[in-house]
Order: C-alpha cells, then structure tokens, then sequence
C-alpha cells in the first residue's frame, strides 16, 4: 500500500478538483427539483447502484461534450464543470444532498464531492464520494484515490486522464491491499482520452475491468 505524507503532492501538475475554490452553477440538464422537495426512499431493498453509475455517465459524457464545443481545456473549467453537474445530479434527480454545495460557496469537504442523506444535520448515509485528479503523474492520482479506497460509501468515483495499465493495475493493487474492505461500495473510474475510438470522451471502468481493458 502507497503511504502518503501527511501533506498533499504539490506540483504545477497536481491540478484536481482540490484546487478549485469555486465550483459551477447547478447545470441546465438537471435545475428541475432539489433537496428541499421529498426525497426518493432509497433503502437497502431499492437502491440501485447501477441506474446511479449510469446517470454519472451520461452527464459526464455531456460535461465531456459541451466543453470540447466550447474548446475550453483549463483543468479548472473541467473541474468546476465536472463538480457542479455531478452535485446538481445527485440532488435534483436523486433527492440527495451534495457537498461542497456550489450556491452555497463551501469548498470541498474531506473529498471533491459527496452525495449523502441525513436529517436536521444528521448524515445518516454515505451514498457517493469522488476525486478527480488530472495531473498525469499516478503519485498525485495515487493520493486522491487512496482516499475513495478507505471511504465508507456505495459509490466510489475517480475522474482522470487516461491512465496506463500499469498504472490502473496499482490502482487496483490498492484496493485488494486494503484490509477493510467488506463490503465495499461500488466503484467508477472516469479516465478522459481514454476511448481510443473518440479521443475526446471519458471510458469508463468498473473494479473488475480497470485493469484488463485497454485504456
């Protein structure tokens, strides 16, 4: 297992979604609803992990879309894209609250981004945490990632460029590694270039194929 420092890599290449202190606006795609309207039951018996997984998909890959239209490729208008869309997903369309709130002005809070549940400031339930990390070095990638590793979640997300299979193998190394990992959640890797058929989209990889599929 990677031990990492008490302090985070510092480089002009670590440029995650941890150096944004700002994020954007709720997206067009998802403004309809909010956490103030009553929310979907999602108990053990239906909580679909999968359906959830597929909507982060599919607004990444229209994130994906829309910023190539625009030929923007600051990091920091990926981040902000990627964070906003991504919390106004899982409160519009999952009745779930997510932090960093965008509206509110929070900067992150122990990950880039969190989906939970709870009442009167109670969180009762840990349903998503991601990290992005676009810095091409597996150090800084590596940091970010550890943390979704030891995350008591049901949905795990890393976004990232394209990484090597030797690089997604220690990644996957990481997890096997870690003792606690009963019943872990779920995990998505979001790697951008990494769809050899259009360079200019995110592949996507779950704990079973990162390190089996060409990236």
């Amino acid at each position: 297992m990677f031990i990492c420092s008490a302090t985070a890599p510092t480089s002009e290449e670590g440029t995650g979604c941890g150096a944004a202190s700002t994020h954007a606006k709720r997206g067009a795609s998802y403004r309809q609803g909010g956490v103030g309207e009553k929310a979907e039951e999602m108990s053990e018996q239906n909580f679909d992990a999968t359906k959830m997984i597929e909507a982060i998909k599919e607004c990444l890959r229209n994130v994906a879309k829309k910023l190539n239209e625009e030929h923007r490729t600051l990091n920091s208008d990926w981040t902000k894209m990627c964070l906003g869309e991504l919390a106004a997903l899982g409160e519009s369309k999952f009745k779930y609250q997510a932090a960093p709130c965008p509206r509110c002005g929070e900067h992150g809070w122990l990950y880039d981004l969190i989906w939970w549940k709870g009442e009167k400031g109670e969180m009762t339930d840990l349903i998503l945490v991601l990290e992005s990390e676009w810095s091409p070095s597996i150090r800084f990638v590596r940091y970010d990632f550890q943390k979704l590793v030891q995350a008591r979640a049901r949905i795990k997300v890393l976004i990232s460029d394209a990484l090597s299979l030797e690089d997604r193998e220690t990644l996957m190394s990481d997890i096997k590694n870690f003792k606690q990992n009963e019943n872990d959640g779920e995990y998505l890797f979001a790697m951008y270039n990494g769809n050899k058929a259009n360079p200019n989209e995110f592949a996507f990889f779950t704990r079973d194929t990162l390190a089996s599929n060409p990236c």
